[in-house]
């Protein structure tokens, strides 16, 4: 199998602050009164915000309006077989108009074909294909979507046609998931924990690999105890 993992660049940068939201996080410093126009790092609900963002142009639940569509590549609009200004809205109105309250809570079809058929993680992306030339055709797909969408990618984060990828503090592969040697080696070479916060950092690590620890409510359960009396 053949993996690649994309990390999308600037994040959050790309997402278009509301009016609404330019006011609430509006900011005051020595060169005066400004606004964000782009969603910044460090707002409580932007990774949620951007996750969402990313799984609906994904999944194509959503498209842009006629004016935004018309300002894009014209061998984008090809690629994905659309034609600019051809939006969907007016048949979605009319769909869920002839709806019955007990039917609107049932999904709209998708506007644009899925992606790769599956979800990010905020903004990385990983994806495996059996055959170099479906990596390719799969690569090629998601790169136009997210052109249509005005979004980069961050070429020295990204990883593309590896037969092993580094996602999430996971090593990703055709014999499965597994550990990384670099963080296990870390936590084998933790001196002796002699407080309370560091036993419970140690726990935290231990949890987040906990499926390949066998026993581990067992092995740790001593050291539970210990917080536990704290």
């Amino acid at each position: 199998m053949w993996f690649l993992s994309l990390d999308m660049a600037s994040g959050l940068w790309a997402v278009p602050m509301t009016l609404r939201a330019k006011h609430i996080s509006a900011f005051i410093c020595p060169l005066g009164h400004f606004q964000w126009t782009r969603m910044p790092f460090g707002l409580k609900n932007a990774p949620l915000i951007y996750q969402q963002m990313l799984d609906n142009y994904l999944w194509g639940f959503v498209r842009l309006s006629a004016s935004e569509e018309a300002q894009v590549d014209a061998d984008v609009l090809e690629f994905l077989g659309i034609q600019a200004g051809d939006s969907v809205e007016e048949e979605l109105s009319s769909l869920t108009d002839s709806m019955t309250v007990f039917q609107r809570n049932i999904p709209t079809p998708p506007q644009l074909n899925p992606v790769l058929g599956r979800s990010s993680y905020i903004d990385d992306i990983a994806y495996g294909a059996e055959t170099w030339e479906q990596l390719c055709i799969n690569l090629n797909r998601l790169l136009y979507r997210l052109r249509y969408w005005g979004i980069s990618v961050s070429l020295p984060k990204s990883e593309f046609g590896k037969k092993t990828i580094s996602y999430l503090s996971h090593e990703i592969g055709a014999e499965g998931i597994r550990t990384k040697p670099k963080i296990v080696k870390g936590v084998k070479d933790l001196p002796f924990l002699s407080t309370l916060k560091g036993v419970q950092s140690f726990l935290g690590s231990l949890n987040y690999y906990n499926k390949f620890i066998e026993d581990l409510p067992v092995v740790a359960a001593v050291l539970y105890e210990l917080t536990d009396e704290q």
